[in-house]
């Protein structure tokens, strides 16, 4: 439903890739400012990267998400943890492989969803291999409980950036 890669050619959409990339890490970076937490994050710098991953497919995201991970941790003055990065991967990975059967609210839902869960779980197994068993338990139970209130924003927010972006494209199409 929403796969729009057909339309663009590979310049285009790498441009687009790039923009949205663009502007996770701008997202990323202001929410980890603003709000600064060791113990969770908010994802919302992944709705570009997914809306990538939707229109272009799954090798759009994942280079999106690889791309918004590595830029993102070097701004942030972290040192790079490349397993972090599977979990930012997920978000343009599930999305993607997914998208061609994505057609209603529903289908999109259990895509972030799945996604979020994926995320969670690469996430807390990357603090168990850099740091420690207790620290990626101690913060477990509070990023499950946060998969729901960040889905439902992060699916909300989706939902109404895709419908614009496909009425311009209906108006410019026609």
């Amino acid at each position: 439903m929403y796969r729009i890669s057909d339309k663009y050619s590979l310049l285009k959409q790498l441009l687009i890739t790039s923009i949205f990339s663009a502007i996770a890490i701008i997202l990323n970076y202001i929410f980890s400012t603003l709000i600064k937490s060791d113990i969770f994050g908010i994802p919302f710098y992944a709705i570009p990267i997914i809306i990538v991953s939707l229109f272009f497919g799954p090798f759009f995201g994942v280079g999106s998400a690889f791309v918004v991970d590595l830029l993102s941790t070097l701004l942030s003055g972290y040192s790079y943890l490349p397993l972090f990065a599977l979990g930012t991967i997920m978000w343009g990975l599930v999305p993607g492989v997914f998208s061609r059967y994505i057609k209603d609210t529903v289908t999109l839902s259990i895509a972030i969803v799945s996604s979020h869960v994926l995320v969670t779980l690469f996430n807390t197994l990357s603090i168990y291999i850099y740091f420690t068993l207790e620290s990626a338990l101690t913060t477990l139970f509070l990023r499950i409980l946060m998969i729901p209130i960040n889905s439902l924003v992060i699916i909300i927010i989706i939902k109404v950036i895709i419908g614009r972006i496909l009425i311009y494209e209906s108006k410019n199409n026609s």
